[in-house]
Order: structure tokens, then C-alpha cells, then sequence
């Protein structure tokens, strides 16, 4: 696999590091990388327990990077989408290029299909499975 290199704010964000770099990957979780900040981003844990509270503290935490909520995905603009699980949340996003990708915990960066995103589950194959209602921001 080769090496791809992406710069950001804040320095470059390598996609494919190789060999596999567990403390590189660990730096930043999948918040960190829909936002281009190479940090792991929380947020408040009990945002968890319903949809609706869910969307207003994500919606507010999005806005500090200039993200905005919109209806539906903005061809050629950086979007991101997330939902919770019963405990967890997991954010996807999309480049002006129109490519999706996504980072689940300390694992490396992955490309995937826009229909992989908009499926009724999404299933990390370990404990988490995302099933609450999938939100859509643009970046300003």
C-alpha cells in the first residue's frame, strides 16, 4: 500500500501510513478526522440517550469548525454525517472530491462508498452497531 499524504490545518494528515503506526492512528479518533483536527474530539456521553439530544450538542460542537446542519449530502463540499449507538458515536465524511472515508478508533483511514453511509446500520463488526438517525453537515 502506498503512503498518501493530505495537508490540513494544523499539518499533514497521512491516510496510509506504512507500516501500520498504532500511535499515529490513536492520535485521533473518527470526530477528529471529519473535522481535519488531528485529536481525539469527545463529546458530552449523555448526548447518547436520545437522537434529539444528540443533534443539538453535535450541531454546536460541528459549528466550532464551521460545519453547518443541511437535509441532504452538497456535491463538491466537505460533509459530514454521524449518528450514536446506544453509547458510542461514529462520524463519515465526504471531500470536495466527492470521496468518502472513515476512521473507526486506532484503526487507519478507509474509503468507502456512498452506500455504505446511508445504510440502516452502521456495524463495526466489534460492539458498536450506529443506528440512531444519520445527521448531514456541510462545512461553511
Amino acid at each position: 500500500m502506498e503512503t498518501t499524504t493530505m495537508t490540513i490545518s494544523g499539518g499533514n494528515l497521512i491516510i496510509n501510513k506504512m507500516p501500520y503506526d498504532f500511535a499515529y492512528y490513536n492520535s485521533f479518533n473518527c470526530f477528529g478526522y471529519a473535522v481535519n483536527v488531528l485529536k481525539w474530539l469527545c463529546i458530552d456521553p449523555t448526548a447518547m440517550k436520545s437522537d434529539e439530544f444528540f443533534f443539538k450538542i453535535i450541531s454546536k460542537e460541528l459549528a466550532k469548525y464551521n460545519f453547518k446542519h443541511v437535509e441532504k449530502i452538497v456535491e463538491n463540499k466537505i460533509c459530514v454525517v454521524c449518528r450514536r449507538s446506544r453509547d458510542d458515536f461514529h462520524f463519515m465524511k465526504k471531500d470536495e472530491n466527492n470521496v468518502w472515508s472513515n476512521k473507526l478508533g486506532e484503526m487507519p483511514i478507509e474509503f468507502i462508498d456512498e452506500s455504505d453511509v446511508f445504510t440502516k446500520i452502521w456495524d463495526t463488526g466489534d460492539r458498536f452497531k450506529y443506528n440512531g438517525q444519520i445527521f448531514i453537515f456541510v462545512k461553511e
